[in-house]
């Protein structure tokens, strides 16, 4: 029953988060605290004491790549980024861990297997007897009446007789 009633998005889920320019200042490059880091450090082994460029934060740090989009956002227009999340199976609950299956790692990526919720919903009505063979009734009400009416009629002739 909890492998077919379990909510398969317990288990992996496509969201659409935030670009890289949705929450930047000015919608510029927005990078986390460690590329900008990174990237500043970069920046200052490449100048000359003569250089007087300033390093361009672009869009400041703090990028989130868990945020939803910013609807105005001009470089995704508010559609964000897609994403495929697995989630953790430590902490799956009781129905999504019978649905779990197993993942398997493949050239492609990660493919998360699950247990056929449609085979577990036929098994289970078949279980309940919801698929037993019915005999279809061809007999019309018409044809019952009138047979119905003839036993009648017997019953009412083998009665006369009796009584005389």
């Amino acid at each position: 029953r909890q492998i077919a009633t379990a909510d398969q998005r317990e288990l992996i889920e496509y969201r659409r988060t935030a670009c890289r320019y949705c929450h930047g200042r000015s919608y510029d490059y927005q990078r986390t605290r460690g590329e900008l880091a990174k990237d500043r450090r970069a920046w200052e082994s490449q100048q000359t004491r003569a250089s007087k460029d300033n390093f361009d934060e672009a869009g400041g740090d703090g990028f989130n790549a868990t945020r939803d989009p910013h609807p105005e956002c001009p470089e995704c227009f508010g559609e964000g980024v897609e994403r495929v999340y697995v989630h953790d199976t430590r902490r799956l609950s009781a129905s999504a861990l019978c649905l779990y299956a197993g993942v398997k790692v493949t050239k492609d990526g990660i493919e998360v297997k699950m247990h056929d919720q449609r085979a577990t919903l036929v098994d289970i009505a078949r279980h309940l007897g919801m698929f037993e063979e019915r005999v279809p009734d061809t007999e019309t009400d018409d044809a019952r009446i009138q047979t119905l009416r003839a036993q009648m009629d017997a019953m009412d002739t083998a009665t006369v007789g009796v009584a005389a």
